[in-house]
């Protein structure tokens, strides 16, 4: 089962909501609504060690990490973007973060329906590389091995670092 935090500043309060088994649009929504001052970070748990997080939202710059662990915490990052630091408010909190950790609406929100349709790891290491599951099985190959039928559709894969 998925759960949606969304949190809700209110002067030094957080508001905000938990929701259990979210529907994509309560999910969509409560990320677009991230605006970097009250409405500052998402998370989506599939439990207590494996969840993602959606922050920031001003200036339409959001941070996107995962983890599968809670131990190591992965980012995703665009490797076009210049070596620079931007400045966001997540968790009601302001931080620099590498403009290269800084994406667009539209891929954090293909990052968050990548994790809600259920992905797990295609490839352990750094980074991991994750893809999301479906219930069609397409012959595969993992280190250049053949592992078989796999029930997963290669639709995108999201590559994450390390912070």
């Amino acid at each position: 089962m998925l759960n949606l935090s969304a949190e809700n500043w209110v002067g030094n309060q957080d508001e905000g909501d938990l929701i259990e088994s979210p529907t994509w649009s309560q999910i969509e929504q409560a990320i677009r609504e991230l605006n970097g001052k009250t409405k500052t970070l998402v998370t989506l748990g599939a439990d207590d060690e494996c969840y993602m997080s959606i922050g920031g939202g001003e200036s339409g710059k959001y941070i996107v990490n995962v983890t599968f662990d809670n131990v190591s915490f992965h980012n995703l990052v665009d490797p076009s973007k210049p070596d620079a630091i931007e400045k966001l408010v997540i968790g009601g909190q302001e931080g620099n973060y590498s403009a290269k950790m800084c994406v667009k609406l539209e891929t954090a929100l293909l990052a968050a329906q990548t994790f809600t349709q259920g992905c797990f790891i295609l490839r352990r290491g750094k980074p991991p590389v994750v893809a999301p599951m479906s219930e069609t099985p397409v012959k595969s190959s993992v280190g250049g091995r053949a592992r078989g039928h796999r029930p997963y559709k290669i639709a995108i894969f999201v590559r994450m670092k390390p912070p």
